[in-house]
């Protein structure tokens, strides 16, 4: 067994020892790891990088999906029914009556004493529309057997119990309004009384939603219509005797948010990058990314874009026609009643600026495109990183085997040493005691 603590043997202390030469030897270890650190704060802040490059390419693909185009659509009775526009909407009025919602088949059977009580056996099955009838396996069931095995068999039609305060009753609702969604039940044996056709069953039958659109007449199987105007959904809510109004027109406040969004965006990445490749020249330090060409190709790409100006936009030709304008430290500043006035009187021409194939929209979409494309700068930049931290952590494996096997050496020899120191020191004092009889 060796020795490892001073006063043992030689009094050698050789932890102390072995842990200064293997201070020493661990010095490669340490500067790979430093590497290592470094590398891995190169990637963290590439990744921010991109993250801000996502962000302010979804605000570009927002004025590039009609985004600029917005719609709003306003019911003059609310309470008959809503609506929504996308940017596919034409502006204009209509003039909406509604006689008749849509509304789900429904069937409640005859009571029932107790929902666990068994009937006798029987057989079951549901019809909706022109479907093939869905059978319900034959079996002993009860009232909640029953419901339960008509909604695993996904008829078309959910089942739950309602108690009246006396008995119980078996509740039949088709999952879809519309006459198309009304079904028949046939059952047999001891499940007669819920066929459709049994006295003690109550009926209501499927309606399609009746409606007019400036006189024209519109049938829908749904209360929630989006096919009868371009662009538009109606959610019909009530029968109304006198025609609402549905207007539909320029959504100027949210066309003024989406402008503003992209500002933001373009400002959160242009500051984004300058906080990672900034040089503070009193600390003398720079950020973890100055001076990376390939970072600092991302603001540059995009200056470039935003100083060009687009000549098939019409009156709107260049950011501070809609009141944005660049500033010293490279974000954009926005000029809110120029802004507002440009939509209000120049809606177009601030679409085509944006987005035609020239646009400005356009144009940096492609940009960033490219810096994050599996070619581009950002990419091969993360990609170079990712590499050569694995080749660090490879380098590290190495070493450590090394500097294991060196200390296990270590220890050998330095226990074979204070083995032979020990035994010397044994014999000189046997000598010493000899000479001194002597």
């Amino acid at each position: 067994m060796g020795i490892s603590s001073a006063g043992i043997g030689s009094g050698l202390d050789v932890n102390s020892l072995i842990t200064q030469i293997m201070s020493a030897e661990r010095v490669p270890l340490d500067l790979l790891k430093a590497k290592e650190t470094v590398a891995n704060a190169r990637l963290s802040a590439f990744g921010t990088v991109k993250s801000a490059m996502a962000t302010f390419q979804a605000a570009l693909k927002t004025l590039q999906a009609g985004g600029l185009n917005a719609q709003n659509a306003t019911s003059s009775s609310p309470t008959t029914f809503g609506a929504t526009a996308t940017d596919a909407a034409t502006p204009g009025s209509y003039a909406i009556t509604i006689s008749q919602l849509a509304r789900q088949a429904k069937q409640i059977s005859g009571a029932v004493a107790s929902p666990t009580t068994d009937f006798a056996t029987g057989t079951l099955s549901i019809q909706v529309g022109t479907a093939p009838a869905i059978s319900i396996p034959e079996g002993v069931y009860s009232l909640q057997g029953m419901s339960d095995a008509i909604n695993k068999a996904n008829t078309g039609v959910s089942a739950s119990i309602v108690f009246d305060g006396v008995a119980s009753h078996l509740s039949l609702t088709s999952t879809s309004t519309g006459v198309a969604s009304d079904f028949t039940v046939a059952a047999t044996g001891g499940l007669a009384q819920f066929d459709s056709t049994s006295a003690s069953v109550t009926k209501q039958a499927a309606l399609d939603a009746n409606f007019t659109i400036d006189g024209l007449a519109v049938t829908s199987a749904s209360n929630s219509v989006s096919t009868a105007i371009k662009g538009v959904t109606l959610n019909l809510a009530a029968v109304n005797a006198t025609a609402s109004t549905l207007t539909i027109a320029r959504d100027d406040t949210k066309v003024k948010s989406n402008v503003n969004d992209f500002v933001k965006a373009y400002n959160a990445l242009t500051t984004t990058v300058k906080g990672l490749t900034s040089y503070d020249a009193a600390a003398k330090k720079g950020a973890v990314l100055t001076g990376d060409s390939g970072a600092l190709s991302v603001p540059s790409a995009l200056r470039r874009e935003i100083s060009t100006a687009v000549a098939s936009s019409g009156t709107i030709t260049s950011l501070s026609s809609l009141g944005i304008t660049s500033q010293r430290d490279g974000t954009l500043t926005v000029d809110d009643v120029k802004l507002s006035k440009a939509i209000s009187t120049d809606a177009g021409n601030i679409a085509r600026f944006f987005n035609n194939p020239d646009g400005l929209a356009t144009r940096l979409n492609l940009s960033v495109t490219r810096l994050l494309d599996t070619t581009g700068v950002i990419t091969s930049r993360t990609d170079g990183l990712t590499a050569s931290i694995k080749s660090l952590q490879t380098q590290e494996e190495a070493v450590i085997v090394r500097l294991t096997q060196k200390e296990t050496a270590l220890r050998r020899q330095f226990t074979n040493l204070d083995t032979v120191l020990a035994g010397l020191q044994s014999k000189g004092a046997f000598l010493s005691a000899q000479l001194a009889r002597l």
